[in-house]
């Protein structure tokens, strides 16, 4: 029992004696906010645990610990709840100068007569979907608004209520536990490198960017150093309704210099507000409830890309209904039941702007092929080839110990994580991942890339998830040498003539125009090409693992 760190105060002593309180002083390690909970078992933490003395919602347990910059809370209940609405449940901090009350489901705060939100205090907690574990960090320093601070320290007493009809408190009869915050749990910041890693075979990003904020003057700076410093080869974005494919391809290039001139590059829209810029060729898009479906061609393996926007805010069953209908469309790709038909082994990503802040099972049902409506939308399957389902990209905060992707001062909501990138661990090994934030950036870091403290904030209210994929050897064969081709006559104004016959089951030979967007497919030797308008094509001959170029002039 950590007497010094940990105590009640209470009139009776009796009470305090029957109260059912465990202290746990072991070795000093990090806390992660980042919904996994073992770091929280092995911790210099103080528990206290109070179960089944109610029947609405028990507050089951409260572990505390705290490092040199923030307090830690653990609070786990009886049910799955919502953190950030549909609750009363109310966290008081006082001691003889303060006295603090945060009611989490209203989202605010009051100290004294200062009302205070999540951005005053430093608060951030995980998951965003309904839990019964949360975790929460708050930082020990607030900011009172008009140059005026506090800063927690010493020995603080901290209850938990949830006011409701049948309300229930942690712990029980207006007690207090008295915590003294020694800032004695070290937090190191996950591993990440800004760098490609070695190895990489294509670094992908996911990015909500703000009602097309990206194409707004005001944000051009900031999205030249974030985009510059990720030097993606694959990039979807969400939130761009007014501009095209090509447009954003064009700014990307041309305006933020932000990708490799001396590459080909394509560009694809479907759905309402997704796009993706990709290096390699996109062989096949389409919309499937709002949301783009993609797949490109990386050296001859074709992965499968559904990026995704789901409806937000308190939208489940809205939600629920574009989940199957894209596990429906990958379910059945696979079959080879749908008007694409997926290669086997072929790798598969979900990512983009998930917006889960609602039931748990959504995740889920993406990560294991759960559908909601079976009675609609078919029957559950295996989502990934071997049987064991997607696994999600834990990606830090870049010098953070948390996971949020989104923030703003502006919303009663505090920062979360509301973008995901799913993905086969059968077909692709995960070398290095992070969440970009400049403003978490040290000041070293960003002089070396040419950013600004605020450029996350300028650009978006959402942040950028980057990944580095290595293809596993199970989908791709560096030895493979494919056959070579040859298009005559080359110029050409009506027709072409493919040599040698390259078409097999093996082979696919796609045509492409000067912006990188298929234009056709083609499937024998001679192929008429008077209907496209003149100009520079390419030809991509896809075979097994490899692919091989030929441009084509079309000239009247």
């Amino acid at each position: 029992m950590a007497w010094f760190n940990i105590s009640m105060r209470s009139s009776s002593h009796l009470l305090f004696i029957c109260l059912f309180l465990i202290g746990h002083l072991l070795s000093a390690q990090r806390i992660f906010i980042d919904e996994d909970i073992s770091d929280w078992n092995n911790s210099e933490i103080a528990l206290y645990e109070e179960p089944g003395d109610n029947n609405s919602l028990d507050i089951l347990s409260l572990a505390i610990a705290d490092d040199e910059n923030y307090l830690y809370l653990k609070i786990e209940f009886d049910r799955e709840i919502l953190l950030q609405q549909d609750n009363n449940l109310t966290l008081e901090i006082s001691n003889a100068d303060i006295n603090f009350s945060f009611n989490f489901g209203e989202r605010y705060g009051r100290l004294g007569n200062i009302d205070l939100f999540h951005n005053n205090i430093g608060l951030i907690s995980s998951p965003t979907v309904s839990s019964r574990i949360f975790e929460i960090q708050l930082s020990k320093n607030w900011d009172l608004g008009f140059g005026s601070t506090l800063e927690l320290s010493g020995e603080v007493d901290i209850a938990l209520t949830n006011i409701d009809s049948n309300s229930d408190q942690l712990p029980n009869g207006n007690n207090k536990i008295t915590y003294i915050l020694k800032g004695d749990v070290t937090t190191p910041v996950p591993s990440y490198s800004i760098e490609k890693a070695a190895d990489t075979d294509f670094r992908f990003c996911t990015y909500n960017v703000l009602r097309d904020n990206i194409f707004e003057s005001d944000a051009r700076g900031a999205y030249t150093g974030i985009l510059q410093t990720i030097d993606p080869d694959v990039i979807i974005f969400q939130e761009i309704y007014d501009h095209t494919s090509s447009q954003t391809l064009n700014r990307l290039l041309n305006v933020f210099n932000a990708l490799d001139n001396s590459s080909q590059w394509y560009a694809e829209d479907r759905g309402s507000d997704n796009i993706i810029i990709s290096k390699y060729p996109i062989i096949y898009s389409r919309e499937v409830a709002g949301n783009g479906i993609f797949v490109i061609n990386r050296n001859g393996v074709e992965v499968m890309i559904a990026n995704i926007h789901l409806p937000c805010c308190s939208r489940d069953a809205e939600r629920e209904r574009e989940i199957d209908r894209i596990l429906e469309f990958i379910r059945d790709s696979k079959a080879g039941v749908e008007n694409f038909t997926l290669k086997s082994n072929s790798p598969i990503i979900i990512s983009g702007d998930t917006n889960f802040v609602g039931n748990s099972d959504q995740v889920d049902a993406f990560m294991q092929g759960d559908i909601f409506n079976n009675n609609t939308y078919g029957s559950d399957f295996e989502i990934d080839w071997d049987e064991d389902g997607l696994q999600e990209i834990i990606a830090f905060t870049t010098n953070r110990n948390s996971l949020y992707t989104w923030q703003s001062d502006f919303s009663s909501f505090s920062a979360g994580r509301l973008d995901y990138i799913f993905y086969s661990d059968y077909g692709l090994e995960v070398l290095n991942s992070f969440v970009l934030d400049t403003e978490a950036l040290s000041s070293e870091e960003r002089q070396e890339w040419n950013l600004n403290r605020n450029d996350s904030k300028t650009a978006s209210d959402h942040l950028p998830i980057v990944a580095d994929f290595k293809l596993n050897p199970v989908v791709s064969n560096k030895e493979f040498t494919p056959q070579a081709f040859s298009i005559r006559p080359n110029p050409s104004s009506d027709k072409i003539y493919i040599e040698p016959s390259v078409f097999d089951n093996n082979t696919t030979l796609l045509l492409y125009n000067q912006q990188g967007h298929q234009v056709a497919t083609i499937r024998s030797p001679e192929y008429n090409i008077s209907h496209f308008p003149p100009g520079s094509y390419y030809l991509a001959l896809m075979q097994q693992y490899q692919t091989v170029w030929q441009k084509l002039i079309i000239a009247r």
